[in-house]
């Protein structure tokens, strides 16, 4: 596999420490608030963070020659810890496992972005080997855009379709990241300021009318601004239609998640430029995969107060999975099958 870059990005690890972070934090929130989808951490968490996430990996993958042999190296990286792990949550877990069990992992998996990733890579594949065969295809432009439309339909389409529907609509909702990150990176696009700057300041607008699931108080919100300015009530009736439907979930995926992964990207710049905060960032983005997998495990309730028990699955959600990764990261053989990591980790 012929590297374009050896250069780690640090600013790119730190983004993945932050993003990790929230992550924990966004599972926390579920796990001890009984009202979790209108808390306003969970909301600002979950209207970019994985987002992001995506548009990074797409970012990293540009670095790296695309084709069927890296994409075999992905299935170690990425489809053997899948399986091995969600095994273990099963037995952990449950206490059983079965070949129903097998094939729930694939339809509605709980480390789903392992396999959704891994999806990502296939999909980026295929558009590499036709972009090299033909010529049309050279404008990666093209692919975007109509990757972008496609994904939209299948998003559309799949609502009403059960089973593996869970995976496809992920794809489909973040592929498109996934593909802006290798685009830009691909061809070192640089984005103008002036027009960074515009999208944060239109993110804590798109936010009033974010809704995690239930979109209805954001659509009571939405009916007094058309009241106010007088238009139609039939009119008004047929946008809300659209937007508690899959119009509102385009809206926070496409609109929201695009504006706060813009904003987010700026507060990363700068807390990466922070000495001390950098070195934290570095170490949670250098084990993020570990947290990502294990933290699970520190999420049982220690007391009878929430706020304890959500401090405590939230500081040793982090530092327990780094601790067991520095264990397992001096067996090369775990280290592999459990991470799919095939050198030591260098940094602290």
């Amino acid at each position: 596999m012929k590297t374009i870059e050896s250069k780690r990005n640090q600013t790119m690890d730190c983004a993945k420490g932050f993003l990790m972070m929230l992550v924990i934090l966004g599972h926390v929130i579920v796990h001890y608030d009984t009202d979790a989808y209108t808390n306003l951490a969970f909301r600002i968490c979950y209207s970019f963070h994985m987002f992001l996430f995506m548009y990074i990996s797409g970012w990293l993958i540009a670095h790296r020659e695309n084709n069927f042999l890296w994409l075999w190296q992905r299935v170690q990286r990425l489809i053997v810890p899948f399986f091995l792990w969600s095994i273990i949550f099963q037995l952990y877990f449950i206490g059983t496992i079965g070949m129903q069990d097998i094939i729930r992992f694939l339809l509605s998996p709980s480390l789903w972005y392992l396999l959704v990733l891994f999806l990502c890579d296939c999909l980026l594949t295929v558009c590499v080997f036709f972009n090299k065969k033909n010529s049309f295809l050279r404008n990666h432009s093209y692919i975007m855009a109509v990757l972008l439309f496609i994904g939209i339909y299948v998003y559309i389409y799949m609502q009403s379709v059960s089973g593996i529907a869970d995976t496809i609509k992920m794809l489909a909702i973040y592929f498109p990241f996934y593909y802006a990150g290798y685009y830009i990176a691909r061809n070192g696009i640089q984005i103008s300021n002036r027009y960074i700057y515009c999208i944060m300041a239109l993110y804590p607008f798109v936010m009033l009318f974010y809704g995690y699931k239930d979109r209805s108080a954001q659509a009571d919100l939405l009916q007094s601004v058309f009241s106010f300015f007088s238009i139609d009530a039939h009119i008004v009736d047929k946008i809300l239609a659209v937007f508690l439907g899959t119009g509102g979930a385009l809206y926070n995926h496409f609109i929201v998640g695009i504006c706060g992964c813009v904003f987010f990207w700026q507060v990363i710049r700068f807390l990466s430029r922070i000495p001390y905060v950098k070195d934290v960032l570095l170490l949670m983005g250098a084990y993020s995969l570990q947290i990502y997998i294990m933290s699970s495990f520190f999420m049982s309730p220690i007391s009878e107060h929430v706020y304890v028990n959500g401090i405590f699955s939230f500081v040793f959600g982090i530092m327990g999975p780094i601790y067991i990764g520095k264990l397992i990261n001096h067996s090369k053989f775990f280290n592999r099958i459990l991470f799919g990591i095939r050198e030591k980790k260098t940094m602290l």
